[in-house]
Parts: C-alpha cells; structure tokens; sequence
C-alpha cells in the first residue's frame, strides 16, 4: 500500500529506543549485501484477509511487544491508520508448534530495542541445537543444506529453525510466520551463553580441583594411617617373637639343668653299685678260699668272722631304688599366653592421652571460644570426644547440678558456641579408635570473651583539654581490665583521624583522658579477661569546647528534681520521698546539689540562667562537704547567694558563713563562674552586661565541684560547653 504522505512504523518503543523511523534504520542493514537485497519493510505487505486471518490465530503479545502498524500521514496533517502494512519482523506466531516458545521480546526485532538495554539474551532450548550447546543436536533436514540463491546473503536469524536466513525468506518464504532476530543479536545471545557456559566450567573446574586436593590429602592420610598400622603391626609381631624365642631359651636352660642332674645322680649310684659288685667278689673269694681250708680248727676259727660277714651283706636291699627317673619334667606349655598375646595384636594401638593446648588471645568471642590440641603422631584416631563444664565458682546456685558436656568431633580444633560470656569454663578431650579410648588429657581453663561495655553518655565530663570517661560493665563477672580508644573526628563530614589512641590497662569503670583544646574525638571502650578483649562499645562524641559536667542525682536533696535534659534544677517541696535510695550521699538541711567536673586542674567556665524571684545559692563544694551543712556556711563550701526582701534582692558571696560588703545595681539573669585552679580564683559575672561581680581566692589545693542550691520553689538551668568569654579576663 502506497499513499503520498510520508510512512512511519509505530509501535511500543522501548528505553533507549531512538525515535528515528525503523523502516530509515534497518535501510541498507548489511552494507555487504548487494542492492538487489536491500529493502525497505515497510512498503511490504500481504493480503488484507490474510493477515486478519494470521492475527486472529496468534497469541496474545505480552509485554513489549510492538504492534508494527504502520501509520500513514496526509496532506493535512493528520495520521491514518493502515492495519493490512505488513513488518517480516514482527513476531507473527500462527500456532503453538509453528514457532519456538522463546518469549523474550528482547529477541523481537520488532521492540528495536538497543542492545545494551536487552543484551542478555535467553535461547530458545526447547529444541536443542548449535547454539544450545548440544553437539549431537541434529536436523532431519539439515537447515544449513539448503543452499541459498546465488547473490543472497543472509540478514536475519530465524529463531524457530536455529539459522540465518534473507530477509526476503521472512517476508515470501517458508519462515514468514517465524520468529526472527538480527544476526548481531543472535550472536551475541550466543556468545553471552557460551561465556555462561564457560564460567559455570569454570565453576566446575574450580570445584573438581578442590575435590581433587581434598582426595590427595584423604589419600596422604590413608597411606600415613596404613604405614603406622603396619609399623605399629611389625612392632607387636617383633615383640611376640621375642617373647617366643626368650621361652624357647629358658625352657632349653631347664631341660639343661635337670639333664645334669639326672646324670649326676645316675653316676652316682652307678659308683656306689660298682663298688658293691666289688665287695660282693672278694667276699665270695675269700669264703672259697676259706672252704679249701683243710685245718679244721683255723676253719672254725676264721669261718664264724665270715658268717657275720656274710649274714651282714646278706640283711642289706639286693634291689636298691634308682635314685631318678629316666622321664624329664613335662614342663607347662606357653599356648595360652601366646594365644592371648596373639589375641591382644591388633593393627591400631589405643591412642595416648592428647594434649590440650593453652587459650590463645584472640581465638574467641563473648559466646565462643576456639579449643586446640595436639597427640602424637604415632597415634591414629578416629574421633575425639570433647568436654567441658563451667566451673562450680561461675555457676549459679540453680546450675550446681548441671552435667558436663561433651562433643564429637573429627579435628584437632573445635570452637565451641553457646557459652556465656566472661565466663570460665573447665575443658578436657580424650582421643579415640577402634582399640579403644585414650587417657583424658591435662584439664585447661578457658575463659569467653566478655561483652562490650556501654558509655554512659549523660554522665561525661569535659573541658580544654581533658575528658571524664564513665561506662557500666555488661558482664556479670568481673573484667580484668579496660582499654579506652578514641580518635580526632571532623565536624559535619565524615573525616576521622586514620590514627587511633589506646589507654590500657584501666581497673575501674571510668578514666580521664587528656585531650587537645577545641577538637571533635569518638571514644570506645573494650573489656578485657583471659579470653582476649570484646568487641567496641558504641561511640560517644566529645568537644573540648568549654567545660561539660553532669550533676551528681545520687546528691540531691529530695526535694529537688533534675529535667530530662539534665541541666535544669526544679525545687518542689511536694517531691520529697523518705525512701529514695543513697541517702547518706544527699544534702538533707540545705536543697543543693552537686555536678561532676573533670578531676583536673586548669580553668573551667559554665553559667547559670536565674531569674528574678528565684532564691538560690550558686558556686563550688568539695565533694566531702557536710550534707547536713548549707552551701557557703563552711570552709569547704563557697557560693554566690541570691535572696528577695520586699524591698530589694539581696547578694551574698559566702565562704565559711561570711561575706562582703557590697550591692549590685543590676540583677543577673545569666551568671557566670569560672574557676581557675593555677590562679587559685573563683569569679563570678554577670554574662547579659559582661560585668565581673565578684571574685574568692583560695589556693584550691583539693578540687571541688560545681554546686547548686534552691531556697525556695524554683528553677535553675545550667549552661556548659561554652567558650570561656573575652571578658572574664581579670587585671
């Protein structure tokens, strides 16, 4: 469809899209296509019926999905809508199975968006093909068989059939209903997911050597563990064959010894036989001889001699005993015990009792601590068992039966949790295989770290060129000690001195820290114990700009009350309570109360806002004065005092109940003191008039605090952290 006005395509424009006609940016789109393939999309177009057609049978664009109307612009100006312009890159889908089920429109050539606004650029994986990844993916028809007609050179990729086709095989040919891309697009959604698929490789490799490296130490481990056994195996082997052999030689040694015993006594018996045999023989000569005697008289004479002989041997045993046996000794055989000593071989010996090794700083936390041990190396383990108790001295009455617990574990490392903190506990580890389980090991101590102490930030005292620090503990045992840090910070920006300060070693909750004269500083505190030293506390923020103290509420008189903001003084008599805590700390006669400075020398400025009616009694105290006492009436007290007749106010600079003579014409609404320690003075002025009223000297050689008292119901409101003024410069 042709007209005289000029064509634009109109469509969903996406961010970054360029208002430029498509039809003007996708002319000449390859520049090394020839002239014949050049086009222009927007002077093609189809049937009227057919294209309705083709509408009513697809899906339901989705989100940035371009329309592709093409609107037509008349001679008067106005836009004529031509619904039958067709665009060939328009996602036209005909059915369910004529395209893929990629859905991106960033694919869509038709939503012209920019590549770097839809650069990642999903594939179509329901059919697995070239740029899937999938190198056994293959066409029944190879799509890139078909061959091309001469002179055409590919523009566009065909996301349905996975190749690159001419834009006129989208607008005539058989990929007029599928969906397309440009070839720049499609290449790049190929190469961003060949670079997934590169990194997930990566990933893999990364994964596959580690498990190697894991595999290599189990390996190492294994052959150590066999070497051992085997070594351990020779030993018990080694020491059975000796216990053999050592048998062997003693039962030899007995059989040795009870031969030449035997023999000794078979020898003998044989000497003691011979010698008989002989006495036998000459007996029977001697009694033949005596038989062949034929003088009667001498026969007699000498035969009664050998009867006796003869009747003699004759009483004797003919059939002596032998005097041993011919059989040795069965000697007990040593079966049993070298069964039983083949029956204690085994291929792993009990492990030896490991050692536990001292907590090292820094290997816990407020809820954990790090136990380590070692054992010998010949020793091979299976699993150790450790355990562990809090000590009797750091339980509560309540946990006095509590059991110790025990854990299994497979390193020589285990880093207990759940525990308490600042709290010690008792620990032991015992080692164990499958020959047994081993000695316990010595018993430690290890101690969790404690928690972070909190600033108390209402109570900070401050001046020039010091600062008092107080916090309260979190833990319920006592700390060792605490390290104090802090830091230069900037005013309104977020600058911090790179360098910080440490004070160590602090016993008590509070410290003073010297400091330089009109700067910003954060301060942290840290606990610290056996077990190392706890996290930072929050920070509290400091200017030496002036002096800054808080009043001390634990002095008060019971009639007074301190306002949130904790500078203003309220008398109220109906405030009294008989019970409230610390009471011998209060002032009980006089209502006063007093504030904390900074317990160091030096000058220190702050004002007090009065009004005309109020009845007060303004200056410095030490702190051990008399609480039953009023403030000016003692050597340890002095103070400016303010009091109202009908007539007139009435002044008083009181110091051990007296005061000097003098009247002030104008009534201060804003009073100023500053206490300068080296000059040993106390002044006070009249800070709406820049007026010096009057001023103590006194050595000071103790310090004293800021002290404020209400004779009668009113209010007083402090003012400090305020430069000291030009003109409380005395001559």
């Amino acid at each position: 469809m042709t007209s005289s006005g000029s064509k634009e395509v109109w469509g969903e424009q996406g961010p970054g899209e360029s208002t430029e006609p498509r039809a003007e940016r996708f002319r000449g789109q390859e520049s090394g296509a020839s002239e014949s393939l050049r086009f222009y999309y927007t002077d093609l177009h189809e049937p009227v019926e057919l294209f309705q057609a083709d509408l009513a049978a697809q899906e339901q664009p989705g989100p940035g999905y371009s329309s592709g109307l093409v609107r037509e612009t008349a001679a008067d100006g106005s836009s004529v809508q031509l619904p039958t312009i067709f665009d060939p890159f328009q996602q036209v889908v005909d059915s369910e199975s004529a395209c893929s089920p990629c859905s991106n429109s960033a694919l869509s050539p038709s939503s012209d968006r920019e590549l770097d606004s839809a650069y990642r650029i999903p594939l179509d994986h329901s059919d697995a093909g070239p740029l899937a990844g999938d190198m056994s993916w293959k066409w029944e028809e190879d799509p890139y068989s078909r061959e091309l007609p001469d002179g055409s050179v590919p523009d566009v990729f065909c996301q349905s059939c996975k190749i690159p086709i001419p834009a006129f095989e989208k607008l005539f040919g058989s990929h007029r209903h599928h969906r397309v891309a440009p070839l720049s697009w499609a290449a790049d959604a190929a190469k961003m997911e060949c670079q997934d698929n590169i990194i997930k490789l990566e990933q893999q490799l990364v994964q596959m050597e580690t498990f190697v490296s894991h595999m290599g130490e189990i390996f190492v481990t294994v052959e150590e563990n066999i070497g051992k056994q085997q070594h351990y195996l020779e030993l018990q082997y080694d020491d059975l064959m000796q216990f053999l052999v050592q048998r062997y030689e003693d039962r030899c040694q007995d059989l040795e010894d009870e031969k030449k015993l035997k023999l000794e006594k078979l020898y003998g018996e044989l000497v003691s036989c011979g010698q008989n045999i002989d006495l036998y023989k000459e007996l029977i000569e001697s009694t033949e001889e005596l038989f062949k005697t034929e003088d009667k008289q001498l026969f007699l004479k000498d035969g009664q001699a050998a009867l006796a002989r003869l009747e003699e041997f004759l009483r004797g045993d003919p059939h002596p005993d032998l005097p041993t046996t011919t059989e040795f000794e069965k000697f007990p055989t040593d079966m049993p015990e070298v069964q039983r000593l083949i029956e204690t071989i085994s291929s792993l010996p009990v492990p030896s009792a490991p050692s536990l090794c001292e907590q090292a700083p820094g290997r816990g936390s407020s809820d954990s601590v790090r136990v380590s041990w070692s054992l010998s190396a010949d020793d091979t383990v299976e699993f150790y068992e450790l355990h562990y108790q809090e000590l009797p001295g750091q339980r509560s009455p309540s946990q006095d039966g509590v059991a110790d617990m025990s854990l299994r574990v497979k390193e020589m490392y285990h880093t207990v949790r759940n525990l308490k903190p600042n709290t010690v506990y008792e620990f032991w580890v015992t080692a164990s295989n499958s020959a047994g389980t081993s000695p316990e090991s010595d018993r430690l101590k290890y101690t969790t770290v404690p928690l972070a102490p909190i600033i108390k930030s209402r109570p900070v005292a401050s001046c020039q060129n010091a600062a008092l620090i107080e916090w309260k503990s979190e833990s319920r045992n006592p700390a060792d000690s605490y390290t104090v840090e802090f830091c230069k910070v900037c005013s309104g920006c977020d600058w911090r001195e790179p360098l910080t300060e440490s004070l160590t070693g602090i016993t008590s909750c509070e410290t003073v820290v010297d400091l330089e004269p009109s700067e910003n500083y954060l301060f942290y505190v840290r606990t610290l114990n056996e077990g190392g030293c706890s996290e930072r506390s929050s920070p509290i923020s400091i200017r030496t700009t002036g002096t800054q103290f808080y009043l001390m509420e634990q002095t008060a008189h019971l009639a007074l009350s301190l306002l949130e903001d904790g500078v203003t003084i309220v008398y109220n008599e109906d405030n009294v309570c008989v019970d409230s805590p610390n009471y011998e700390q209060r002032f009980t006669s006089c209502a006063a109360v007093l504030g904390q400075l900074v317990p160091v020398r030096g000058k220190h400025y702050w004002e007090v806002e009065v009004s005309d009616h109020t009845e007060y009694r303004i200056g410095v105290a030490s702190h051990s004065i008399p609480r039953d006492s009023y403030i000016g009436s003692n050597i340890t007290s002095w103070c400016m005092r303010h009091t109202r007749s009908p007539s007139r106010s009435k002044f008083e600079f009181l110091h051990n109940g007296i005061t000097p003579d003098l009247r002030i014409s104008v009534t201060p609404k804003q009073i100023g003191i500053l206490l300068d320690y080296d000059k040993g003075k106390l002044s006070f002025f009249n800070v709406t008039i820049a007026q010096h009223l009057f001023t103590f000297s006194h050595p000071f050689q103790q310090l004293v605090n800021p002290c404020f008292a209400l004779e009668r119901p009113g209010s007083l409101k402090i003012c400090h952290g305020v430069p000291i003024p030009d003109f409380t410069r005395l001559p």
